[in-house]
């Protein structure tokens, strides 16, 4: 139990710092409060899910064989698609369309397959050598190996989408975006 609620308390703080990083990376500030903490945790909620499931389906193809990746893969990019379309909503103080959100759904529903497909040739590898050289010590640093991949191709997926965006959306849109608070009184990304 002390396991399980330690796990939560820090996961809710990892909702909460990859929406500062989102945040950051579209130029907007983040929720504040408990907004923040409440959308950041619901965020994190939705990952494990989509983790779980994905790790289900991972299994059919393993235990039925190769085949059924034709069923599973469809499944797989759609749900991620949808993860990458209501992240922005969640995460972002900003009032989006779905039309901004689909370049970035699109590239994340692309880079979270890829990686879903590479983490069933990668990781196999990654448990036997560490596990092997280090033991438990090591199965732990093949998790935390896999996770940094995957929090650096988040970024990136964040940080393409926003950039995506901006190419994209009216000067006004950006503006409107990026200013400072709600008298716009401040720079948008401070002085110089």
């Amino acid at each position: 139990m002390i396991v399980v609620l330690s796990f939560a308390i820090s996961g809710f703080d990892v909702g909460s710092i990859f929406e500062k990083t989102f945040a950051e990376a579209w130029g907007v500030k983040p929720y504040g409060g408990w907004r923040g903490a409440v959308r950041g945790g619901f965020w994190f909620i939705m990952v494990f899910a989509s983790f779980g499931l994905s790790q289900f389906l991972l299994g059919v193809p393993v235990r039925f064989g190769r085949p059924y990746y034709g069923a599973v893969i469809p499944i797989i990019l759609i749900m991620n698609y949808w993860f990458w379309l209501i992240t922005p909503r969640l995460l972002l103080d900003k009032d989006l369309d779905p039309p901004d959100l689909r370049p970035g759904a699109v590239m994340g529903m692309i880079a979270s397959t890829a990686l879903w497909r590479l983490s069933a040739e990668i990781l196999p590898g990654w448990f036997d050598w560490y596990g092997r050289g280090f033991g438990g010590i090591g199965i732990a640093l093949a998790m935390l190996s896999w996770t940094y991949v995957v929090a650096i191709v988040w970024v990136l997926i964040a940080v393409a989408s926003s950039a995506y965006w901006e190419r994209t959306a009216t000067v006004e849109e950006v503006l409107e975006a990026t200013e400072d608070g709600p008298d716009n009184s401040g720079p948008p990304h401070g002085p110089g």
